[in-house]
């Protein structure tokens, strides 16, 4: 009887090379192995596994050979698993590439993730190095955003709308922005990007004096919010210059009027003006952050109104529309009205209910 002889071209290629002492490849099925048992010979034993896991194989081992399980782990360990696969991992990329040589790779940008793609937490499933790839890019996208995301939900929101949470918000943005850029590994085209856009959006606001003071004018930020003192000079020299306008501005204490020669010269009286300067020093100099301060001292007071009146807006109006069109779905055509109402009560309030 003439022997046959069997060509390695039709037996899969090993997808674990370092399991090679445990488990020899047979056949491979859509996406799946099959796989001959070492260990268990003479007695023929096949087990089919994925491609991307081999738990299948070591639940296996854990059943059925017990006494070489921590042989199977040492082998899967990260270290020993890249040296044993290391060899044929450069056969397989220079089947791949070829000649590095002929490769044109002017204007061409290389990120260097050899590194990325080699960590190994010592998992039994592990992600595909693509996979693992992408996870690292979308976990650096998600800390990139996040600064951004925070910035959008504190200017959007319906309390601490005032003009003077601009300002603060824009230039702690910024800065987190600025430090995420230092460190930052695949998303530093997405800093840039959004650092070029606030400077061109918002660039003009950051040195008006109006918004500035408008920000030195609430409690919670006063002039720790930004270190430039430039910019504290530019919101303390508006403060001071409106502070004197509304001194002058107000009618006598005793309610007298005085003649027209009276009320020329009166801005040459060393008492008007420096009481409101007096009042902008001891706001300043308070360590309290809460709005009551305010009432303490009403020339601050009342130009902390005049700039941080909030704007009408609908957005309110807007979310509760789209809120009750979530509630009152085509399915839920039949309800009445008093029911539609207190779920919508009900969701719109929800932060108000404690359940035990």
């Amino acid at each position: 009887m003439e022997e046959t002889n069997v060509t390695d071209s039709n037996v899969p290629q090993h997808p674990w090379p370092y399991l090679r002492t445990f488990f020899e490849v047979i056949e491979k099925k859509n996406e799946s192995f099959i796989f001959k048992c070492l260990l268990c010979l003479p007695r023929p034993c096949t087990i089919s596994s994925y491609k991307n896991s081999p738990s299948n194989l070591r639940k296996h081992v854990e059943r059925k050979h017990g006494s070489h399980l921590q042989r199977y782990i040492a082998l899967t360990a990260p270290r020993k698993r890249k040296m044993e696969s290391e060899a044929e991992d450069d056969e397989i990329n220079d089947e791949m590439c070829g000649d590095d040589e002929d490769v044109d790779v002017d204007g061409v940008d290389f990120v260097e993730v050899t590194a990325v793609l080699d960590e190994d937490d010592g998992l039994q499933f592990q992600l595909p190095k693509h996979h693992r790839c992408a996870c690292h890019l979308l976990n650096e996208y998600a800390r990139t955003m996040s600064p951004v995301a925070k910035a959008l939900n504190i200017l959007q929101a319906e309390i601490d709308v005032q003009m003077g949470w601009l300002l603060p918000t824009l230039t702690l943005l910024i800065s987190k922005l600025d430090r995420i850029g230092i460190t930052s590994r695949y998303c530093k085209p997405l800093v840039g990007a959004l650092q070029e856009g606030l400077q061109q959006r918002f660039g003009n606001m950051l040195v008006e004096p109006e918004f500035i003071a408008a920000a030195i004018l609430v409690p919670k930020f006063k002039t720790s919010w930004t270190s430039d003192e430039n910019i504290v000079k530019l919101g303390l020299d508006y403060i001071k210059d409106h502070l004197e306008e509304e001194t002058l501005n107000q009618p006598p204490a005793d309610g007298s009027s005085g003649s027209e020669e009276e009320d020329f010269f009166a801005s040459m009286k060393p008492t008007h003006g420096q009481e409101g300067i007096k009042q902008l020093d001891g706001y300043l100099a308070c360590k309290a952050d809460d709005k009551d301060i305010l009432k303490s001292f009403p020339s601050v007071c009342k130009l902390s109104l005049k700039l941080n009146t909030a704007l009408p807006a609908s957005a309110a109006c807007e979310r509760l529309f789209s809120t009750a069109g979530l509630i009152f779905s085509p399915r839920r055509a039949r309800m009445d009205s008093h029911n539609f109402e207190n779920q919508l009560l009900l969701k719109l309030n929800k932060r108000y209910c404690h359940f035990s």
